[in-house]
């Protein structure tokens, strides 16, 4: 019961940060997916939300939680890649952009986790190996990016097909 009333309050204060901070955004939800790509979604990633991932993104000791951020009125086609994760104190939270990007299709866009290991850019030469959970950002059936910690800071990767 503790874990998940951790959750519920952590939960409440990334909302209040992404109102505070991003006002004229929100979280990509299932629902803003087109019908086809929402059955594609929903059978590989069953449990899963396509805006927000948790995950070791920085150390192996803190959980980070990734949101994409879609455009909360309009007809806008940008996102925000936007990392939270708590300062050392545990009782408040910092925020990092990783991405934005401008005119995407937001009805394929997605976000996961996935995990620290070796993966390959689009080119014969890109190898990266991930010493902590990474982020891809994926348009579906199209194609994904990789943004991952290294020496300070996020770089990324068009990832091989």
């Amino acid at each position: 019961a503790t874990a998940n009333a951790f959750k519920h309050v952590l939960s409440l204060l990334i909302a209040q940060r992404i109102n505070k901070s991003f006002p004229d955004w929100r979280v990509k939800r299932a629902g803003d997916l087109d019908s086809g790509h929402q059955d594609l979604w929903a059978k590989a990633n069953p449990s899963e939300s396509p805006g927000n991932v948790a995950g070791r993104f920085q150390d192996n000791k803190t959980t980070g939680y990734v949101l994409l951020l879609v455009p909360a009125k309009g007809d806008r086609k940008d996102y925000l890649v936007v990392l939270f994760s708590k300062f050392s104190n545990g009782l408040e939270l910092k925020s990092f952009q990783i991405a934005a990007e401008k005119n995407q299709v937001l009805e394929r866009v997605v976000i996961k986790k996935i995990p620290k290991g070796t993966y390959f850019g689009n080119d014969d030469e890109t190898k990266i190996k991930l010493k902590y959970d990474g982020i891809q950002v994926e348009d579906l059936e199209v194609g994904s990016v990789i943004y991952y910690w290294s020496n300070g800071l996020f770089k990324r990767v068009i990832e091989a097909d």
